[in-house]
């Protein structure tokens, strides 16, 4: 049997189900793409501004330490602080029993005397220096 030859003007494509139209790029006129680009920008402005928050401060007594957080930080601060104390208010860490302020790249935080670390004014500047801090000692209290 010879080889059946197929003639190339015989020769149909395959059915191809129809698919969904996709928009082509630059479909969008400029005043289509503004309003696009405003609703979804619009979202984003909101929760931007909804993160100011009260603010207050963190005490975490397992190291005795406080950090202040004012009104752009506190949102996140206040959620770092979960399982420790919050107390609401501006410059809110206590006053009470204060060493000083341990300055970090991160931020600063106050360091208390007392348990658990039971620090000193030099043993809290050497804690707070071998952690990358520079320590600044609380100006003394008034009673």
């Amino acid at each position: 049997m010879a080889p059946s030859s197929v003639s190339p003007s015989r020769v149909t494509p395959p059915r191809v189900a129809p698919s969904r139209v996709t928009p082509r790029v630059g479909a969008f006129s400029g005043a289509r793409a503004a309003l696009l680009a405003t609703v979804l920008a619009a979202p984003a402005a909101l929760v931007a501004c909804s993160n100011d928050a009260e603010p207050g401060s963190c005490f975490r007594g397992h190291d005795n330490a406080c950090v202040d957080y004012d009104r752009p930080q506190a949102a996140a601060g206040k959620r770092m602080c979960a399982g420790m104390t919050w107390t609401a208010g501006e410059k809110s860490c206590p006053r009470s029993d204060r060493l000083g302020s341990c300055n970090k790249p991160s931020g600063a935080e106050w360091v208390y005397r007392g348990a658990p670390n039971n620090y000193g004014p030099e043993s809290a500047k050497s804690a707070c220096e071998l952690n990358g801090g520079t320590f600044t000692p609380a100006p003394p209290s008034v009673p």
